[in-house]
C-alpha cells in the first residue's frame, strides 16, 4: 500500500510539473544532462575508477568496476567493461540514464519554438555516449513523428537534432574507434532487442502461442540466466496474464484516446510531449523492469496527462 501511495503521488507530481512548471522542468533536465555528459566522457575515456562511484550496475554481479583505456584504441586492441562502454554518468545505471535521456528529449523536442542548438547537441551527445539502443529507438520514433506531423519549428528542431547526432557519431568513431566498431555491428545492435523478445515469449503461459513464436525465433540469442536476475522486461511479468493484459490494454487505449481528444482542445501545447512520453512509457517498460520506479511514474504523469481531463473544471481553467 505504501508503494502504491508513493507512486501515485509521484504520478500526480509529474502532471502538476507539466501543466504548471513546464519551462522549469525543461531547464532542470538540460542542466542534469550537461553535468552527466561531462561525467560520461570521463567514464568512457578512463579518467579513473572514481568516475564510477555512483554506479551500482556491476557491484555485485560482475565484481570490481574495472576500467580500461579506450581513447583512440582500435577494436583489435580493445578491452572494456560494460559500465565503461555504456556509461551511466551521475545516475546509478545506464538503464536509468536511458529513461532520463528519452524524457529529456520528449520535453525538449516538443517545444514549439526554435531551440538552442547547444541544448539540442547536449541531448544528442548523451544518446551517442550512452550507447543505449533504447535511447536510439525512442529518438527515431520522435524524429519520424515530428518530421511528418510537426509544424515548421518542430521539423527544424528535429532536423537539427538529427544532424548533430550524426556529427557526434562521427566524432565518437574517431575518438573511440574500438568501441564504435564493436557497437555498430548487426549482432551487437540486435542482441539486446532479441533477448528481451525471447524473454517475453518464454513467459507466455498459452502453450501454442509460446511454441509458435519460440519456433520462429529458435536461432536468435537468448539471455544467459547465470548473468541476469531471471527477468529482463516488465512485459515479461504482464505477459504471464496475457488474456487480462490484452483486455486491460484495449480498454486503456480507448479511454486514453477519448480523453486525449478532449484534453488537447484545452491544452494543445502538450500534444507532442505526451505522445513522446507514451513512447517512453511503453519502450522503457519493455526494455527494463522499471514499473516500481518513482521516476518512471513521474514521466507517466506527462504521458497520461489527458486522463486529468476529468479533474474539476477550475483546475484546467475550462
Amino acid at each position: 500500500f505504501y508503494k502504491f501511495f508513493l507512486l501515485s503521488i509521484t504520478f500526480l507530481g509529474g502532471f502538476i510539473y507539466m501543466t504548471k512548471y513546464f519551462n522549469l522542468i525543461h531547464k532542470q533536465v538540460l542542466f542534469i544532462a550537461f553535468i552527466n555528459v561531462i561525467m560520461m566522457i570521463l567514464q568512457l575515456s578512463n579518467a579513473g575508477e572514481w568516475t564510477q562511484f555512483l554506479s551500482t550496475e556491476s557491484t555485485e554481479l560482475f565484481g570490481e568496476k574495472l576500467m580500461y583505456d579506450t581513447l583512440f584504441v582500435p577494436l583489435e586492441q580493445l578491452n572494456y567493461s560494460v559500465i565503461q562502454a555504456r556509461p551511466s554518468g551521475f545516475l546509478r545505471s545506464n538503464n536509468i540514464l536511458s529513461g532520463f535521456i528519452i524524457f529529456a528529449l520528449a520535453i525538449h523536442l516538443s517545444r514549439t519554438k526554435n531551440q538552442s542548438i547547444l541544448s539540442t547537441s547536449i541531448l544528442t551527445l548523451m544518446i551517442v555516449l550512452s550507447s543505449a539502443r533504447l535511447a536510439y529507438i525512442s529518438y527515431l520514433f520522435m524524429f519520424i513523428i515530428l518530421l511528418f506531423s510537426g509544424n515548421r519549428y518542430l521539423i527544424k528542431n528535429a532536423i537539427i537534432s538529427f544532424s548533430s547526432m550524426i556529427f557526434w557519431i562521427f566524432l565518437y568513431s574517431i575518438f573511440f574507434p574500438g568501441l564504435f566498431d564493436n557497437y555498430w555491428t548487426f549482432d551487437s545492435l540486435t542482441y539486446n532487442l532479441l533477448i528481451r523478445i525471447n524473454d517475453i515469449i518464454s513467459n507466455i503461459q498459452i502453450s501454442f502461442i509460446n511454441e509458435l513464436f519460440s519456433s520462429i525465433l529458435y536461432l536468435t540469442p537468448k539471455a544467459d540466466w547465470d548473468m541476469t536476475d531471471g527477468i529482463l522486461s516488465s512485459f515479461s511479468i504482464f505477459i504471464k496474464y496475457l488474456e487480462y493484459f490484452i483486455i486491460i490494454s484495449v480498454l486503456s487505449i480507448i479511454i486514453l484516446y477519448r480523453s486525449r481528444k478532449k484534453f488537447l482542445k484545452l491544452k494543445p501545447e502538450f500534444k507532442y510531449v505526451s505522445i513522446f512520453c507514451i513512447i517512453n512509457l511503453i519502450l522503457y517498460a519493455a526494455a527494463v523492469i522499471i514499473i516500481l520506479d518513482q521516476f518512471y511514474w513521474f514521466t507517466a504523469g506527462f504521458a497520461l496527462c489527458s486522463l486529468f481531463y476529468y479533474l474539476p473544471n477550475s483546475y484546467l481553467k475550462r
